[in-house]
């Protein structure tokens, strides 16, 4: 009696790994993305000139040959 051992693979694990690494990657990819700092890219440089405002002087009195300020 001649019988053949035959081995079965199971189609559905390596579907089911197929999908599994699929989505991981996709998952990632996304996380990735959602998660990238964001890049500050440099404007025109801007330069602020600031004139100098009118200067604050005390009132100065002059009394018994005194300055009083």
């Amino acid at each position: 009696m001649n019988t053949a051992l035959t081995y079965t693979r199971h189609p559905l694990v390596l579907v089911a790994l197929f999908f599994a690494l699929a989505a991981a990657l996709l998952l990632g990819g996304v996380l990735g993305y959602e998660l990238k700092p964001t890049t500050v890219v440099p404007g025109a440089p801007r330069i602020i000139v600031e004139e100098p405002g009118p200067m604050a002087t005390p009132v100065c009195i002059w009394a018994n040959n005194r300055k009083g300020c």
